[in-house]
């Protein structure tokens, strides 16, 4: 007995110990990591946001307001009951969050969710007792020369298959803050980043763009078997959203834009079988990645965003 009494509190002394140098970890880390936003400036570039949020009752029922903070951590930050009819605006003041957690209860259990956005304005609504909340104001879009003219700037979109649509989203962001007017900004994209810069570069209508994009993705989720056909669909953006001449834009001609490519050794004239086979041997030495920034005419850039976003098998 005498034993485990003594290891027993040796436990509790090392859980102890334990505590304290987690504790001095986390805080040297936590000094360390300020130390280093000072010494590199990123604190000039942070962003606080402001406006708040509003919400319009129109159902005939008392609901509650849960606002919560739209990260891991989930913290609640307000709650509030509105009646019938009533407007209700939510303004935590300041701060890093742009967006936040929304869920509204009513009687019987009934809930409704989704992120609400600073500056925007939502109604929530019941219909055959199931409850919703609507978007019926978004927040006043930004505009800005920020990027105009800022040196030494470049941005990179990765692959990310379907998921580019997101993308899109970001190159609208940078068109409005001058990125196409910068004549010293160099970008560059792999797949459906390639494709995200070359027409946010070309000065494209992104939203347009995105609902092009939707509407393919949904003609796949009705028919699976064209998820594979990319060259179709990438074919349409393109005679959609390039016009001929458009390769003549200074971004394009000062080669500012690159198009990351896989080349292969292959003869042109080899089938897609003897390709596939010679992979299968691990002859992936004469598989090399390049980047494209020269293009003498549209159709170039065209090529180059197939080859970049389809590896040449699909569709």
């Amino acid at each position: 007995s005498k034993f485990k009494d003594a290891a027993g509190k040796v436990q509790a002394e090392l859980k102890v110990v334990s505590k304290e140098i987690q504790d001095n970890l986390t805080e040297a880390g936590k000094k360390l990591n300020e130390e280093l936003i000072v010494a590199a400036g990123v604190h000039r570039r942070r962003r606080l946001y402001g406006g708040p949020v509003a919400i319009k009752n129109c159902t005939t029922e008392v609901v509650e307001l849960t606002f919560s903070k739209s990260n891991m951590s989930g913290g609640k930050l307000q709650a509030e009951a509105i009646g019938p009819d009533w407007d209700y605006s939510f303004d935590p003041g300041e701060s890093k969050d742009f967006d936040f957690f929304l869920e509204v209860k009513a009687s019987g259990g009934r809930s409704a969710c989704l992120t609400a956005i600073r500056s925007a304005a939502y109604e929530v609504r019941c219909s055959g007792g199931a409850f919703t909340v609507e978007q019926v104001r978004l927040p006043e879009r930004q505009k800005s020369d920020s990027l105009a003219s800022a040196p030494g700037l470049s941005f990179s979109f990765s692959a990310s298959g379907w998921l580019f649509v997101y993308q899109l989203g970001v190159a609208d962001c940078l068109q409005q803050h001058g990125i196409t007017r910068n004549p010293h900004m160099r970008v560059a994209g792999a797949s459906g980043g390639a494709l995200t810069v070359a027409t946010m570069m070309y000065g494209c209508d992104m939203k347009a763009l995105r609902d092009h994009i939707k509407e393919c993705v949904c003609r796949v989720n009705k028919n699976v078997g064209q998820a594979i056909e990319l060259r179709k669909f990438i074919l349409e953006a393109m005679q959609k959203f390039v016009r001929d001449g458009s390769i003549k834009h200074p971004v394009f001609q000062s080669g500012r834009v690159e198009i990351a490519v896989s080349e292969a050794g292959f003869e042109a004239t080899q089938s897609l079988t003897s390709r596939v086979k010679a992979l299968s041997k691990g002859e992936t030495s004469i598989v090399k990645g390049k980047r494209k920034k020269e293009f003498g005419k549209t159709s170039e850039a065209v090529i180059a965003l197939l080859a970049s976003a389809t590896m040449g098998i699909s569709g």
